[in-house]
């Protein structure tokens, strides 16, 4: 995914981070055409691969609100890199959603388009979309527009002022004790054998939550570079390994919550959400470690090639994904083999296959691109 506002200059850990997030909505979505998992099997990873999402938003708000870009420019760039290409690619899904789910022939959609324009406005004028869609991956690019309507009120809240960060730090403290409530109460719900349904306001949704996240991390370490007493060092040092024990326990503790919601029949789902206190804390924990890892110069170039196509990946991802799982002769294949093995080859087959349509995509309207300026 590549929702991004670039900066002047680019921060190798966090393309990485970007990359790593990538894998893991991959990862997450491949989970649900894999059936060679059993329940235990598929929740081990699911505790792993949950922060994808939210690691996004807080790539986002690190780099959102430190340039003096133009709001009409941003909202331009938005359109044109984001919401267009979207759109095609949901177009180009309606085309050839019989062919990705091997009901039909390539030619066959060619030949004979059936496009759910029914549909497809519903989705667009829902601003989200169809949950029974080939795309309903896409939901994040409708929470990334309803973020740019946003832009102006939060640019006025992220301003490194004592004023601005006690408003900002103190929306953040309630929606985290929010979160924390409606983690909690679904067992507490089946535990204590009620209906009562509690909806814990907040008066954003939890995206923004995370964009402003990326922003006080962004603070955090600014803060941290520029210090750079010994005192400082030490602490940083310490704050990695707190990272590490706290990514380690929440995710046991989230994968004890599968074990307890298989013994009281609760759907685990209630506790997979980014809206999850276990998922809000790895999340931070994970960007902050690893804006602080090494990675060699050599390494550099890699990794901002990826990054650069995580955006074409995210679009294409789900669909590679369906019509790998749907495929006749590649069931027969994943079919005879281990589940483990099965997931990961579909998981590394789907973002691979991404990556070089990406590239490919890149290289066209780069092309493209030159021949209008000509």
């Amino acid at each position: 995914m590549d929702i991004k506002m670039k900066s002047d200059k680019r921060n190798v850990n966090i393309e990485f981070i970007r990359i790593l997030a990538c894998f893991m909505v991959v990862f997450l979505h491949t989970l649900s055409f894999n059936k060679g998992l059993n329940y235990y099997e598929e929740n081990i990873i699911r505790v792993f691969v949950l922060n994808g999402v939210a690691l996004f938003w807080m790539i986002t708000g690190y780099f959102m609100f430190t340039s003096e870009k133009k709001y009409s420019l941003r909202v331009k760039n938005t359109l044109l890199s984001i919401f267009i290409p979207a759109m095609i690619i949901i177009l180009l899904t309606q085309l050839f959603a019989p062919w990705l789910k091997s009901r039909q022939s390539l030619l066959y959609c060619l030949m004979n388009p059936d496009l759910d324009w029914k549909t497809i406005f519903s989705d667009f004028f829902s601003w989200q979309v169809n949950n029974t869609s080939i795309c309903m991956h896409l939901w994040y690019v409708w929470a990334y527009m309803r973020l740019m309507i946003w832009f102006p009120l939060l640019r006025l809240l992220c301003k490194n002022e004592e004023k601005e960060n006690k408003i900002r730090r103190g929306y953040l403290l309630l929606t985290f004790l929010c979160m924390a409530l409606s983690s909690i109460w679904p067992v507490l719900q089946q535990l204590l054998k009620t209906d009562l349904k509690v909806t814990f306001f907040s008066p954003f949704d939890i995206n923004i939550f995370y964009v402003l996240l990326g922003y006080e991390m962004y603070i955090w370490l600014k803060n941290e570079r520029e210090s750079g007493c010994f005192w400082n060092n030490i602490t940083t040092g310490m704050m990695k390994k707190v990272s590490v024990v706290l990514i380690v326990l929440m995710n046991m503790l989230l994968f004890g919550v599968s074990l307890l919601c298989k013994e009281i029949d609760l759907k685990f789902n209630n506790f997979t959400s980014i809206k999850t206190i276990t998922v809000i804390i790895t999340t931070v924990c994970i960007f902050y470690i690893f804006m602080h890892i090494n990675i060699k110069n050599s390494l550099n170039k890699v990794v901002y090639f990826i990054a650069d196509k995580t955006f074409y990946i995210y679009l294409l991802h789900y669909m590679i994904i369906r019509k790998i799982t749907t495929s006749a002769d590649f069931k027969k294949v994943l079919n005879s083999m281990n589940g483990w093995l099965s997931f990961f080859i579909i998981s590394l087959s789907a973002f691979l296959i991404s990556l070089m349509a990406a590239t490919l995509i890149r290289f066209a309207v780069k092309g493209f691109r030159r021949c209008l300026k000509k």
